[in-house]
């Protein structure tokens, strides 16, 4: 057995020792503890649980799509997550909010209210269930990518459905339909659902809007840069007009492009969540 640093500290010092090496452990429990209570209290204990449970690369692509700095925070699940729903203007909640909402920040939205709004952006009925927004979301998704594939990808989906246990137990338990399906064989990886989800034709189409304004914008920014170069006293006062009208555009122009690919990932985790455990079936074969 390998000695340990307790093993050469007099008797009196070991019980000091290891309690400063457990003080940062029960630290970290308790600021958990935390987080998930400030989850609760706004109402984001479903996606903030979903999200803990997702591997620590899938929290970072999710967090990079919404453009949320997580890097910092030490790979810890709680924390990342509640980046990912809370954080100022960039966040799900933030980005869920009308104008009104962010010009006057009363209160955060909760999570079945962000999900009424991803469905009314998607001009879905936005009545209903935790449940049945979830699933309507998701199932408009699988149906507007599915659309967009050929013949040989939707063949291949459907012979992975039927040799793939956890697929047989997503039919048992959610009865999902065929392009529901589909799209959960197709993203089985949870690497790909974001950049895969991201590119939904809804998604696209604001996207492509988004596109013309940034190329736009990029204009503007390169004479704004030869103006800055030819007087080097006007640096300051363009920076600053620049970073003003950065965060207009984060108060003003809706994000719900940027927030419904992660509902619906956040979705399809909870589908895999909901397959990977064991159906009654099983339990009685055994």
């Amino acid at each position: 057995m390998m000695p340990t640093i307790c093993d050469f500290a007099p008797p009196c010092a070991r019980d000091r020792i290891v309690g400063a090496l457990l003080i940062p452990a029960i630290s970290s429990a308790r600021s958990n503890g935390t987080i998930r209570r400030l989850a609760e209290r706004e109402g984001l204990a479903r996606p903030f649980e979903i999200l803990v449970s997702m591997d620590g690369d899938s929290r970072a692509r999710v967090a990079a799509h919404l453009g949320v700095a997580i890097d910092h925070l030490g790979d810890d699940a709680a924390r990342e997550a509640w980046a990912i729903l809370h954080r100022d203007l960039k966040g799900m909640q933030a980005r869920g909010h009308v104008v009104f909402e962010r010009v006057l920040p009363i209160r955060n939205i909760t999570w079945i209210e962000m999900l009424r709004r991803t469905a009314r952006w998607l001009r879905l009925p936005a009545d209903g269930s935790v449940f049945e927004l979830e699933r309507r979301i998701y199932e408009t998704f699988a149906d507007r990518i599915v659309a967009t594939w050929n013949t040989e990808e939707v063949s291949l989906c459907d012979a992975m459905a039927t040799v793939e246990p956890w697929v047989l137990r997503l039919r048992e338990r959610i009865a999902l339909s065929k392009n529901g399906i589909r799209l959960a064989v197709r993203t089985f990886p949870s690497r790909a659902w974001i950049e895969f989800l991201g590119a939904a034709s809804a998604v696209a189409q604001t996207q492509r809007v988004r596109g013309i304004s940034a190329q736009f914008t990029y204009r503007i920014g390169r004479a704004v840069d030869r103006v800055a170069s030819a007087a080097p006293l006007l640096r300051v006062p363009l920076r600053a007009i620049a970073q003003l009208s950065y965060l207009v555009s984060l108060i003003l122009v809706p994000h719900h492009a940027h927030n419904a690919p992660v509902v619906v990932t956040l979705v399809l985790q909870s589908f895999q969540r909901t397959a990977a455990e064991p159906t009654m079936a099983f339990w009685h074969s055994v």
